[in-house]
């Protein structure tokens, strides 16, 4: 993660060591056997000073996940955070680089999901597959876009209601939260576009209710 690659050789154990990592940086780790070809990746955190900490790497059939991050729009988006997914696999991190591009070697056979975020708040996600040892495959996780909501609250009689606990929630699964003002109005300049649902509650009179709201991207959507 700090710009720089280090290299070691395993012992007869199969044992490795990097000593005088950068304290709570993310590492990425990859190996390969040069008689067999087969390679495995993990990521961690490096540990602080006087700890030690152990990653275990497993070699075995595998392939390259290469791909790109664009915007709704279809730009290149730089800087987004990818995730790689695999199922009873720990978390695999890196970032997109001026083009949109990132990669993961050494991916382990079978299904995978891709989820890229933005400091921005935006998301997308996308599922694939490598099917065979030394493929690579070229995804493109497309971004959902960004839209500003406006969620006004009325009683039954159309009377603003100050105070109301409001509760967003995304496609992502993280829940965006706001107190209604004096108009009965709470603002989110930041939600994932699609239909997020709105939960309103009122502590005065313990009323609540639901809604789905329409967030195209770059949009401005209300809800009442």
């Amino acid at each position: 993660s700090q710009g720089y690659v280090r290299q070691a050789q395993t012992d007869a154990s199969g044992m490795f060591r990097f000593a005088g990592l950068t304290p709570a940086a993310l590492i990425e780790l990859e190996c390969q056997d040069s008689a067999t070809g087969l390679g495995g990746s993990a990521s961690g955190v490096a540990p602080h000073g006087g700890e030690v900490r152990t990653l275990s790497l497993t070699i075995e059939p595998s392939g390259e996940v290469a791909g790109q991050v664009v915007t709704h729009a279809g730009a290149p988006h730089r800087g987004a955070t990818i995730s790689l997914r695999i199922f009873n696999r720990e978390e695999r991190l890196t970032t997109s680089a001026d083009d949109g591009s990132f990669a993961f070697r050494f991916v382990p056979l079978g299904a995978f999901t891709l989820v890229a975020t933005t400091v921005e708040g935006d998301f997308g996600f996308l599922d694939g597959n490598l099917l065979s040892a030394g493929q690579t495959v070229a995804p493109t996780v497309t971004l959902a876009g960004l839209a500003s909501l406006q969620v006004t609250v009325t009683d039954g009689g159309g009377v603003a209601v100050a105070g109301a606990q409001v509760r967003i929630r995304q496609i992502t699964g993280q829940t965006l939260e706001a107190t209604s003002d004096v108009v009965g109005a709470a603002f989110f300049p930041a939600v994932v576009a699609g239909q997020p649902a709105v939960d309103v509650y009122d502590p005065a009179s313990r009323l609540q209710a639901s809604a789905v709201s329409e967030a195209a991207p770059e949009s401005a959507a209300t809800v009442t």
